[in-house]
């Protein structure tokens, strides 16, 4: 089993056994354990105590996604007896199949400040969704195909989401009068259901949707817009002169996209356009020359 213990200042790499965490007790700093699959007896995992070692506040628990024959409850075995200390701040659990989720884990939610969830491919809910989360800033759903149903209802701190992969999450985002930056893969109908509590929101990244839905008017603290990577996508609506605060349009990769509003002549704060990759795009709108700015093609 391998762990990359960033130890002071200097990064170094070790092979242990996970029981032999206990030989080590000034961790501090960052810790990642890898190669999960490999503990066979939770109870080795036990022997790190972690819950007692206050000065690691960055951890990355991570199994190998690519095992052959991983046991999804043995999995839930193990992450329950690496239980870390309250006052850890970043947890991030990769290539997790486990079965459910530890009880600690929603008690330390409250004293998080950055969360991330990757490849989780059976995870289907988040049950927990009633928790409060007081000091989270930042949250990561990455490739967790199956999920579905609610996210936290209130991140009071949050100020970054992204989710990515989770196709079959259709629900309302979190009430985060904070959120300034948000990035959405294949699902953008989280946001058109949720766009009244974005009062913040500044940047908005949205990659591989069909369409882009008029409720994206509404985001009237939005700055800038970044759309990439949308082989389907083949206009853009009438909206962005109600987007009274962008400034900056990127379009990336849309190769049927046939054209822009000519609404976009009633939006005076735009200053930079961003235009590649996109074929069928064979003219801009009139309003260009008149908004007085170049647009980069």
């Amino acid at each position: 089993m391998a762990f990359d213990i960033p130890f002071l200042v200097t990064p170094i790499r070790v092979a242990l056994r996970i029981g032999e965490l206990q030989d080590l007790p000034h961790l501090r700093g960052a810790l990642s354990i890898l190669n999960l699959q490999n503990v066979v007896n939770a109870m080795d995992a036990l022997k790190a105590n972690l819950k007692e070692r206050e000065d690691l506040d960055d951890l990355v628990f991570k199994w190998d996604p690519n095992a052959i024959n991983s046991d999804p409850k043995n999995q839930t075995r193990v992450l329950e007896q690496l239980q870390p200390h309250t006052k850890v701040k970043r947890l991030n659990i990769q290539h997790y199949h486990g079965t459910g989720f530890p009880k600690w884990l929603v008690k330390l939610f409250r004293s998080l400040e950055i969360l991330r969830f990757e490849e989780m491919s059976e995870w289907e809910e988040w049950t927990c969704s009633e928790v409060e989360f007081p000091f989270l800033r930042e949250l990561y759903l990455v490739d967790c195909p199956k999920l579905k149903g609610d996210l936290p209802k209130h991140l009071p701190q949050l100020t970054y989401l992204q989710i990515s992969g989770c196709g079959q999450l259709v629900c309302c985002l979190p009430m985060a009068p904070s959120i300034c930056k948000l990035e959405l893969e294949d699902c953008l109908d989280v946001v058109v259901r949720s766009t009244g509590s974005l009062i913040s929101l500044t940047s908005l990244y949205a990659s591989n949707v069909n369409k882009i839905p008029v409720e994206l008017g509404q985001l009237h603290s939005l700055v800038e817009l970044y759309v990439s990577l949308c082989p389907k996508l083949k206009e853009m609506p009438p909206i962005l002169h109600n987007l009274t605060s962008l400034k900056v349009l990127h379009v990336l990769g849309c190769p049927i996209l046939e054209s822009l509003p000519e609404e976009m002549q009633n939006n005076t704060t735009l200053q930079r356009l961003f235009v590649r990759k996109c074929d069928s795009l064979r003219s801009l709108p009139r309003c260009i020359n008149i908004l007085g700015f170049n647009p980069l093609l």
